[in-house]
């Protein structure tokens, strides 16, 4: 886990958890409320990370495979002009 979820993680139930007092209710809400965005935010960048690394592995694959079909192409054919010369 990344540094500043784990820390996320850590805090939460702290926060959550606490014996809620009549005075200081409003101010627990208020805490796990910025908590949750922040949690909210930390994920929604480690997805897109995800998503935009997978896209670049998949854009590798793609090029490796037209590579590989080119080279196999170009292949047959040299074998077939010498087949026929």
């Amino acid at each position: 886990l990344p540094v500043n979820l784990s820390r996320l993680l850590k805090s939460l139930p702290e926060i959550t958890f606490r014996k809620p007092q009549s005075s200081g209710t409003q101010e627990d809400v208020r805490q796990v409320h910025c908590l949750m965005k922040d949690l909210a935010t930390v994920v929604q960048e480690q997805l897109s990370r995800k998503k935009q690394e997978a896209a670049e592995v998949d854009s590798l694959i793609l090029d490796n495979l037209c590579k590989d079909n080119c080279v196999k192409g170009l292949h047959e054919g040299f074998v077939s002009l010498k087949e026929l010369s």
